[in-house]
């Protein structure tokens, strides 16, 4: 038996050759990802007193992350030893502590502006971690990485420096789920990625995908109910979400009937002559018909399409009857999404 050892990752320089903003860590199930990079934090902390963030997407997330972080590395890595947390900003955020010590903090993405005004808490934090950044349901935040983005922004404030900014890694984990999640899809990564690609760098980020073999044959020969697809996500790295059938381009004539809003990003819903339907990036500035399928999404000049609507019903039909198409895999997810909502 094994287990995932990211120094490798952590040794790694960006394109520049500078210190990456962003470490990500992806892999098959049950490999190691997450409990490594725990255990390395809490390590550090108790050998250097460095402190550390935790994310999670929404405040609801907030009140269980003590439990649920400290589950697996606590007993293994560090018995006798017990983390517990506290409130922060009237229970908006939290304080994370172990045997009463304070190691790190619990923010939640979805408010950028509270975390902004209260900045100086986090002062003495000098990384960050996020599991499970990839969602395998397909909800982020709306407009996940512009709040992820302006609260590292804020954590990373100069403050006792004396400098404007100052140095803030983070390390995002996450499963295979889909190469068009939010992250990749701003930073440009799903482009370069290959199915055999181990190590990644850009531009501020590095990335690895790694491959647990000893824990994809566990998962293969204790779960025998699971589908083709499950298993592959689960032992052989294949990304879940992503399904190239429907994918392709329709040139020639379209018009666009709408725009479909989520999580920040807009994909054009165009229509051709034969009555294909294609979703696209591509959308026409000049189409003021802006859906948006959940209600973090809404707002003004935009309609919420709710279950029952004509267009839930219209794209859910011409899906079903192989009448779609997606210009790619992010348009693709996109709809799955949308229509398994309403």
């Amino acid at each position: 038996m094994s287990f995932y050892n990211g120094n490798k990752l952590l040794s790694l320089k960006d394109l520049s050759r500078r210190d990456p903003e962003i470490f990500f860590c992806v892999g098959n199930r049950t490999a190691g990802k997450t409990f490594f990079f725990k255990r390395w934090m809490v390590r550090r902390f108790v050998k250097y007193g460095e402190r550390f963030v935790v994310f999670v997407r929404f405040i609801d997330d907030l009140p269980s992350v003590a439990e649920g972080f400290w589950a697996d590395i606590g007993p293994l890595a560090f018995p006798g030893k017990w983390m517990t947390q506290a409130p922060l900003m009237h229970g908006k955020a939290a304080e994370l502590l172990i045997d009463g010590a304070r190691c790190g903090y619990v923010i939640a993405i979805n408010d950028p502006e509270r975390i902004k005004r209260n900045s100086a808490l986090f002062a003495d934090a000098v990384r960050g971690f996020f599991d499970e950044f990839q969602s395998e349901t397909g909800k982020y935040v709306s407009r996940e990485t512009e709040k992820f983005n302006s609260i590292r922004l804020s954590i990373a404030r100069g403050g006792a420096s004396g400098k404007h900014a100052r140095y803030f890694p983070v390390y995002m984990c996450s499963n295979a789920v889909s190469v068009f999640n939010p992250y990749f899809d701003e930073l440009g990564v799903a482009p370069r990625l290959q199915p055999g690609t181990r190590y990644l760098r850009g531009n501020g980020w590095v990335l690895e995908q790694t491959f647990n073999v000893s824990a994809a044959e566990a998962i293969t020969d204790n779960f025998k109910t699971l589908s083709d697809k499950e298993l592959q996500y689960a032992t052989q790295n294949k990304y879940l979400r992503d399904d190239k059938r429907f994918v392709e381009d329709l040139p020639g004539a379209k018009t666009c009937i709408g725009i479909i809003s989520r999580s920040g990003r807009d994909f054009g819903l165009w229509e051709t002559p034969s009555g294909i339907m294609w979703m696209s990036r591509k959308v026409n500035p000049g189409c003021t018909a802006r859906l948006v399928f959940f209600e973090e999404d809404h707002a003004p000049g935009s309609v919420l399409v709710t279950r029952g609507h004509p267009l839930s019903k219209m794209l859910r039909e011409a899906y079903d009857k192989g009448a779609i198409r997606f210009d790619g895999g992010a348009a693709r997810n996109c709809l799955m999404t949308c229509l398994s909502y309403v």
